[in-house]
């Protein structure tokens, strides 16, 4: 079956907007690559289909653009913040990537 990266309107998207709120739109680069191969997310049946790894600082940026999208922009900490929130010691981040 083929997946859908819309969000219906009336579904709640991120406690951060009111109910009711238009979806934000969908501008982080991974949103682009799904879009341009919708068999990635195809490939995707359950978490177990899924990689797991530890976030790095080579995560900043695709993360804070994440972030960006769910959140409004005067709450959402900046890619300098994410870099040092992953630079806590007592910080454990992982991300889930398709595997292939």
């Amino acid at each position: 079956p083929r997946h859908e990266l819309s969000v219906a309107p009336e579904a709640s998207i991120s406690s951060a907007f009111p109910p009711g709120s238009d979806p934000p739109p969908e501008w982080a680069p991974v949103h682009e690559l799904l879009r341009a191969r919708p068999d990635l997310l195809a490939s995707i049946a359950s978490a177990e289909d899924l990689e797991y790894s530890l976030m790095d600082y080579s995560d900043v940026a695709d993360l804070s653009d994440l972030v960006l999208e769910f959140f409004p922009e005067n709450s959402s900490p900046g890619v300098a913040e994410c870099r040092e929130m992953l630079s806590h010691r007592g910080v454990v981040a992982w991300k889930a990537t398709v595997q292939g």
